[in-house]
């Protein structure tokens, strides 16, 4: 009985740990989330950015070829204005640099600060399955503890000094065969919870392994 009760506290412990991992896993992929759409809303900005960069440079020099062409024809004025475009356009992407540097930056922050989500919500998920797997391995040792105390009590009152009349023979053997019974259930029990333990320890080794890989 007093098994049974321990076993109870242990269950209820790991169920309130599970609830708490629950909670940290699921704040760590709403973070995760927040963190994709600011940088997704980042990288387009960067995109943007680097595209008008590229059209004020494409823009200055197709400006200096019309300069040229507008001198080997004579018409200096044409060439003049041309060229004030493009010292325009040069000025444009100039004041535009710091600001596609300035953004490349915000886009690299968030990429880190992504990568290291990840990392923390890869071992929270293995610490979650850790102790989903010891709430298992509780709940067939809780069940295990109520096949053995109800095989205690068969026990108890096989094992009684009374002797039993011819006519309960029958009874006895009855109760031999509960007891056989309970016995073989114990111990398949016992077989599942240890091969249910080993399973979950070599997974989450394996996702360890393959995490630390990525």
């Amino acid at each position: 009985m007093l098994m049974g009760k321990v076993l109870g506290w242990l269950t209820g412990s790991d169920a309130d740990s599970r609830s708490e991992f629950e909670k940290h896993v699921a704040s760590l992929e709403e973070g995760r989330r927040g963190v994709k759409l600011q940088m997704a809303r980042a990288i387009q900005q960067e995109q943007m950015l680097r595209a008008r960069l590229a059209e004020f440079e494409f823009l200055a020099e197709q400006c200096a070829r019309q300069a040229m062409e507008f001198l080997q024809s004579g018409r200096e004025e044409a060439a003049r204005t041309a060229l004030r475009q493009k010292r325009t356009h040069l000025q444009n992407a100039a004041a535009l640099r710091p600001e596609l540097e300035e953004q490349h930056k915000t886009v690299r922050m968030l990429t880190e600060s992504l990568e290291i989500l990840e990392s923390r919500l890869a071992e929270a998920r293995c610490q979650l399955e850790l102790t989903q797997g010891r709430q298992r391995r509780a709940d067939t040792k809780l069940a295990v503890s109520g096949i053995l105390e109800a095989t205690n009590r068969t026990v108890e009152r096989c094992e009684s000094p009374v002797a039993l009349p011819d006519g309960a023979v029958r009874r006895a053997a009855l109760a031999d065969a509960t007891l056989d019974s309970e016995r073989a259930r114990l111990a398949d029990a016992l077989r599942l919870a240890s091969f249910e333990e080993a399973v979950d320890a070599e997974l989450v080794s394996l996702k360890e392994e393959i995490r630390r890989a990525g």
